[in-house]
């Protein structure tokens, strides 16, 4: 899951897009059948989630939103074989606001669905950060659907210190910072945040694989731990997917957050 903690391959859309998206709860990607969806009901959540520790809470995305909003996510899902997305999703959830224990989230996921914020650009919510969203918390569904593909006891031998107590205790005790850091890259993580758990790492590759930023790629040229983390993040893709191998990732376009 991707906690919020800030001031927060262009594709063809179908004709629908064009259409006043004001008057939609949903809209479908065509090609995979992926729904995706704007209003919340009582059933939009696992039940626990309800309950009062957990809290869940949403704002509908507002309307200026859904046609950005789609745009970036269809793309976003443009980069996958076809096959796994029909294998691993169903539908995505966008919110103006997502809330968990009282906290603002960027992203989280449940089974196959995924569900996500979108504050707007002035809140730091800027096309790459949507997109690196779906795939951080996409790569958590994949990764869980097929554990024995990644070889986690290598890349945990990589890590030069332990992994924290889990992404909500690193946003209470405010060690929760996404911003390169060279003390993390030394060590095997990509920022602070990524060295909170096993998940959140492998997720913090994933969403820099797939929607790379300059300051990643130069981490990687720098740092030889975080090329040996993305080699086996890379491996477990391309068992996935024979497409989805080096060459594949290196020839995608650079975002911008």
């Amino acid at each position: 899951m991707l906690l919020i903690k800030r001031h927060i391959k262009q594709i063809v859309l179908g004709i629908f897009l064009t259409t006043v998206f004001a008057t939609h709860a949903q809209v479908v990607e065509h090609s995979s059948g992926i729904q995706l969806k704007f209003k919340a009901t009582d059933e939009t959540f696992p039940e626990n989630w309800y309950s009062e520790e957990i809290n869940a809470h949403t704002t509908s995305l507002p309307n200026s939103e859904k046609k950005r909003s789609t745009a970036v996510l269809f793309a976003a899902l443009d980069k996958y074989p076809l096959p796994i997305i029909q294998e691993h999703l169903i539908e995505i959830y966008l919110f103006g606001v997502l809330e968990f224990f009282n906290q603002g989230y960027a992203g989280t996921y449940s089974d196959n669905t995924l569900y996500m914020s979108n504050g707007g650009v002035d809140e730091g919510f800027t096309d790459g950060f949507i997109e690196q969203t779906f795939h951080h918390e996409f790569s958590s569904i994949l990764w869980y659907a097929h554990p024995d593909l990644l070889d986690t006891m290598a890349w945990k031998k990589l890590n030069k210190i332990d992994y924290g107590d889990g992404g909500i205790q690193a946003l209470i005790d405010d060690n929760d910072s996404q911003t390169f850091d060279t003390y993390y890259n030394e060590r095997g993580f990509l920022f602070q945040y990524a060295s909170s758990d096993l998940e959140n790492d492998i997720n913090s590759f994933a969403e820099n694989l797939f929607a790379p930023t300059l300051e990643f790629r130069n981490a990687l040229k720098k740092h030889p731990v975080l090329r040996k983390k993305m080699a086996l993040l890379i491996a477990f893709y391309t068992a996935l997917d024979p497409s989805l191998k080096s060459s594949f990732f290196a020839e995608l376009p650079l975002v911008e957050l």
